[in-house]
């Protein structure tokens, strides 16, 4: 002021008007104009998200670093597995010795270690008793990797491809056999869906009419599937369990948006491991895509089921396309596509899909209406009649011969699915359960 000379900010004002300290003027003025202060709670998750950011990156540039005889290890494990080493670099695949973090780092730099700590990558020094000659002493362990063997280490992204965590794979009998790092987001994570987004995102620079109508997509349960199926020349995402979690259907989802948007309809190919659990986690994740695939832009969708007569002791994608060349193994996956309906039907009826015709043309008409009753309660919102005007699940999207047709047990269980679906009878149901 230049007539009393008092000068100073906002804050100093606030505190001669309101006769308070500072910390209860800015409390005052954040009211006032209604901006949220940030609480100390709010400042300790940040400098923890801080720090594990932090601990990722460094975990990365490290594990980049290789010695000679990790570089030896790695390129020997990649033969084994009949992969090309430059292949698994690429996709940031190491090998690392055991507690390769901490070692690297060193007991006296505590702000790194701590932030290894905070990435769930490493332990922190800790107290024990041991058994000394005079009785019970405190010993300070030190500080420990969570990769404390040998193990193959899986860089782990978010759609952003910012790291989120990383998986060590035994490369010997350790167990378990996958570690993940400790908070590490499974479920809201689809491993090599950033490598996938880049795909896709090239697409911009071709012309329209030069893109392909499909963009396919093979959805499977671990890393090493996605990988295999990657170095094939397909383009895979794995999700790191036997099942869909509802966040990685949104991003299968937001995927499907962004084909649209390029003029292209994602497919997704569900190939699940051939076992109890992956079956049982097709019939889960079906529901969830199908329902995600109604009522957003829609996307194809079909699975990938290999009959037991191929399978030999093999369950899963890796090993089953393991030496495979790309022709062979675009063959194998067209020869093992069926359709969702296919899947479902089986399931309730307890056959194979090569016995399938067979066994419904010979099913009484009573089965088969339970079996498409059983059928039709897979889906409550937003119904089957979205579903199959939308997203063609009687279609076998790799086969490159024309489509089945609706005919037999397909045409009865899609003429029964549309009655069941149509607002006539959605109000009779409606009626009849307020009686």
């Amino acid at each position: 002021c230049f007539t009393c000379g008092i000068h100073g900010d906002v804050f100093a004002l606030t505190e001669q008007l309101k006769k308070c300290d500072f910390s209860e003027a800015l409390v005052w003025l954040a009211k006032r104009y209604d901006f949220r202060l940030p609480s100390r709670r709010d400042d300790s998750i940040r400098r923890a998200r801080n720090a594990r950011l932090g601990g990722l990156e460094t975990a990365l540039t490290i594990y980049r670093s290789q010695t000679q005889e990790e570089v030896a290890s790695f390129q020997q494990w990649a033969s084994s597995r009949g992969f090309q080493p430059d292949f698994l670099t690429s996709a940031d695949v190491f090998f690392a010795r055991g507690n390769k973090l901490v070692s690297s780092v060193g007991a006296e730099d505590q702000e790194t270690l701590e932030c290894l700590v905070e990435a769930g990558l490493a332990y922190k020094g800790s107290w024990r008793e041991v058994q000394g000659s005079s009785g019970p002493l405190p010993m300070l362990l030190p500080p420990r990797d969570l990769f404390s063997t040998p193990r193959m280490i899986f860089t782990l992204r978010d759609a952003d491809r910012e790291v989120v965590g990383f998986a060590g794979r035994a490369t010997g009998d350790d167990l378990p056999k996958y570690l993940f790092s400790q908070d590490f987001p499974r479920s809201k994570t689809l491993y090599r869906l950033d490598k996938v987004k880049n795909v896709l995102r090239d697409y911009r620079t071709t012309a329209r009419e030069s893109r392909p109508p499909a963009f396919d997509l093979f959805v499977v349960e671990g890393l090493m599937d996605a990988v295999r199926l990657e170095s094939l020349g397909e383009q895979a995402v794995a999700i790191l369990g036997s099942k869909l979690a509802p966040p990685q259907v949104e991003l299968i989802l937001s995927l499907a948006k962004e084909a649209d948007a390029l003029g292209m309809r994602l497919v997704c190919h569900l190939f699940l491991d051939s076992d109890d659990a992956g079956r049982r986690g097709t019939l889960a994740s079906l529901p969830l895509l199908l329902t995600a695939a109604a009522r957003g832009v829609g996307f194809g969708l079909d699975v990938i089921s290999v009959p037991e007569t191929e399978q030999g002791r093999k369950h899963d994608p890796d090993d089953l396309l393991r030496g495979a060349v790309p022709a062979r193994a675009t063959g194998f996956l067209a020869n093992n596509c069926v359709s969702v309906m296919e899947v479902l039907v089986i399931s309730k009826l307890g056959t194979s899909i090569a016995h399938l015709d067979k066994a419904m043309a010979e099913a009484s008409a009573s089965l088969q209406v339970s079996i498409f009753r059983d059928v039709e309660r897979i889906l409550v919102e937003p119904g089957w009649l979205r579903v199959l005007d939308r997203n063609g699940p009687f279609e076998r999207w790799l086969k490159k011969e024309p489509p089945l047709g609706l005919s037999g047990w397909r045409l009865g269980l899609d003429s029964f699915l549309r009655r069941a679906a149509s607002p006539t009878r959605s109000e009779e149901r409606r009626v009849g359960k307020e009686c």
